[in-house]
């Protein structure tokens, strides 16, 4: 009796995997326990073993193509045994998701209180950086903001400024385009879920680093090069001490 090898569903939340390597080709013998195919999950990729021994008779689902949970990826029949009729699926259907791209461009600034954007957003910016896109000609509302709350920046602005100006014979960024790995697809969509449904605050302190420079000169002066005091050394120190 012929036996369906399936997509199997590795976790609660796994909806398809992607066959990354078959580990027997078709017309091998297979024993019941030994492993016959690499899948990628949204978190791993594993060997999957064969329920039935017989003959890899048919392998359905070719390498890198991804299917549905439960999807028969290839069928272990004997040698003078009629197969069932299965339609090879050539990639995911449409309704689960599309795989998730890496793409180079920058993502668009979220909009914050300051000036008003070409499309009436407000955009969170330095007095001078906003000074230095007006002389440059810089859309602010292209711009992203690296600074707290996602402020923008003097160097945000420059750098803007330069990549306007970088030629136009140059390679596209956008063009660049990478399939991410199902494990990939997986960090990309929890970091995005946790930037739109957590609560955001940034925290930020001014500190008067006087004294402590005054006391790392002084130091490094006395060593006269056998050490030398860094600013790192004295933050490591002072976090000790408040611990």
């Amino acid at each position: 009796m012929a036996t369906d090898v399936i997509m199997p569903q590795m976790g609660f939340d796994m909806e398809e995997g992607t066959v990354v390597r078959w580990l027997k080709a078709e017309g091998d013998n297979v024993d019941r326990g030994e492993p016959i195919v690499e899948v990628e999950t949204d978190k791993a990729t594993v060997e999957v073993e064969s329920f039935a021994s017989g003959l890899l008779r048919r392998i359905v689902v070719t390498e890198g193509i991804t299917v549905p949970v439960g999807q028969v990826i290839g069928i272990i029949a004997s040698a003078d045994e009629a197969l069932p009729t299965i339609e090879t699926p050539a990639s995911m259907p449409d309704t689960l998701a599309k795989p998730v791209t890496a793409r180079s461009e920058p993502p668009a600034p979220e909009p914050s209180p300051a000036v008003e954007g070409a499309k009436g957003d407000r955009i969170l910016v330095s007095p001078l950086a906003k000074r230095i896109a007006e002389e440059k000609g810089v859309d602010l509302s292209t711009v992203t903001g690296t600074g707290p709350k996602g402020r923008i920046t003097k160097e945000d602005v420059l750098a803007a400024a330069e990549a306007d100006q970088a030629p136009a014979t140059a390679p596209s960024a956008v063009s660049d385009v990478t399939e991410l790995s199902k494990m990939r697809q997986t960090i990309a969509r929890r970091m995005t879920q946790s930037k739109q449904e957590m609560p955001h605050f940034y925290v930020t302190a001014s500190i008067d680093m006087t004294r402590a420079m005054t006391l790392r000169a002084e130091l490094n002066e006395l060593w006269a090069g056998e050490a030398r005091l860094t600013v790192n050394d004295l933050i490591i120190k002072a976090s000790a001490l408040a611990l």
